[in-house]
């Protein structure tokens, strides 16, 4: 072989060898490309998971904001309830009531008329009993035979029990008035504390006329012990009635 020839051999095999080297860099080349638009496919998929993730979330606060809302305006629209309470006679725990005993010889001839007391929210009763004195736990006059369980909403149930303190405080203070100032008086007192449906001008008229239309009997024994006085009287009236006409 000549040098011409060696040296055209020498010349293909540099050019084969630079074919071979730039094949190998576009190839270097398009899998790095390949990469590159990998991770650009992986960044995409993530961005969009984590912006779906952050629309779920968005659904979830408007949804619980909807429930909230729908909550509130349920309560709104209920406006009031009757907390649930169990009565108990036979330990004299009434709560968030107003009770009611007979008044000897009173009640005898005016069956409406009676001594009154209100509960706390452990039915503990408080009475305006006599001067600058309001009993507690201890009702003036014996145990209650009827009561009216107050119709609260949320804002008085968590007062209640204030508003009774506060009435008793400002009875403790007080002269005792059969007419004017007396257990009736200090019953409105404390539901104007209370604000009792949004009111404050309640009188001891107001709170006899509720006894009066609203009030249940505790059992049929405590009707007839509401009753049992009146019924003798009139049966008395009712025999010199007749005893005289003669």
């Amino acid at each position: 072989m000549t040098e011409e020839e060696q040296d055209e051999e020498t010349v293909k095999i540099n050019k084969d060898e630079e074919s071979v080297k730039k094949n190998q860099v576009e190839e270097i080349k398009t899998e790095t490309e390949d990469i590159n638009t990998k991770d650009e496919i992986i960044e995409e998929e993530i961005k969009t998971e984590k912006e779906e993730e952050n629309y779920d979330n968005i659904d979830e606060e408007i949804n619980i904001d909807n429930d909230e809302k729908e909550k509130f305006e349920l309560k709104e629209k209920i406006g009031r309830f009757k907390p649930k309470v169990k009565l108990n006679m036979k330990k004299q725990r009434y709560p968030y009531c107003i009770v009611w005993t007979p008044l000897p010889c009173f009640t005898w001839i005016f069956p409406s008329i009676g001594h009154v007391g209100i509960c706390d929210s452990r039915g503990i009763i408080h009475d305006f009993a006599g001067p600058y004195y309001v009993s507690i736990d201890n009702m003036a006059f014996g145990n209650p035979t009827k009561y009216i369980l107050l119709d609260l909403d949320s804002r008085e149930f968590d007062e209640y029990d204030g508003a009774i303190e506060g009435g008793t405080q400002d009875y403790s203070e007080k002269m005792y008035s059969l007419i004017f100032n007396n257990c009736h008086s200090y019953v409105a007192r404390c539901l104007n504390k209370l604000k009792y449906k949004g009111k404050t001008g309640y009188t001891m008229i107001h709170v006899w006329w509720m006894l009066c239309i609203k009030s249940r009997y505790l059992s049929i024994g405590k009707f007839f012990q509401t009753y049992i006085g009146f019924f003798i009287v009139l049966i008395i009236a009712i025999g010199l009635y007749f005893l005289f006409r003669q």
